[in-house]
């Protein structure tokens, strides 16, 4: 079975994140020597925007975790939709994201469309340990995302916001990886070409 281009974009993401967490680690004493910190796949059954997998669609995804590129790589599947909840399961984790989803875990509108309730969300979710590693993303506009969108979008929501949040996020520079094409329209093509 061949890997697809979706597991290759989230393998690569996932190692970009690695070595910068690594170099972070570095600089601030915690780690010598060349161990990377391990990455696993969380796999959430449900998505706010999307809605629920179907068993197909669930054994599909795992399955392409079997081998390549280093693999086999290690899933865990939850019932987690949002972040408030993968923060309770997973406290101290350091979760690796695209721009496109670092902006909507701080959009209000999942927070009952107030900013305050979402600052004071995520900020529990940082609290609990959690960080937000972030990769670059094109959208389909074109325009480039990345943490300085993350940080504009906070800014505009109020200063207080940014000032709270902003720590809670880790940079993967776009010139050390960038994705293109979300892994919906890679699953979608993928599944045209069937």
């Amino acid at each position: 079975m061949t890997l697809s281009l979706t597991l290759q974009g989230h393998i690569r993401l996932g190692q970009a994140a690695q070595r910068v967490v690594q170099e972070m680690d570095k600089k601030n004493a915690k780690q010598t020597g060349s161990n990377l910190r391990p990455l696993v796949f969380e796999l959430s059954l449900s998505n706010p925007d999307k809605g629920t997998i179907d068993a197909k669609e669930l054994k599909d995804r795992i399955s392409r975790f079997g081998t390549g590129m280093e693999g086999p790589w290690p899933v865990v599947i939850t019932r987690c939709s949002l972040f408030t909840e993968k923060s309770k399961l997973f406290p101290g984790c350091w979760f690796v994201v695209g721009a496109d989803t670092a902006i909507r875990i701080v959009n209000p509108k999942y927070y009952g469309n107030d900013k305050w309730a979402m600052f004071q969300a995520v900020g529990n979710i940082f609290q609990s340990g959690v960080r937000l590693v972030v990769g670059a993303r094109v959208e389909k506009s074109g325009k480039l995302e990345s943490l300085t969108t993350i940080y504009e979008y906070l800014r505009s929501l109020h200063q207080s916001i940014f000032e709270g949040l902003a720590g809670g996020f880790i940079e993967i520079p776009s010139s050390t990886f960038r994705l293109d094409i979300s892994s919906t329209q890679i699953r979608n093509n993928e599944r045209c070409r069937k």
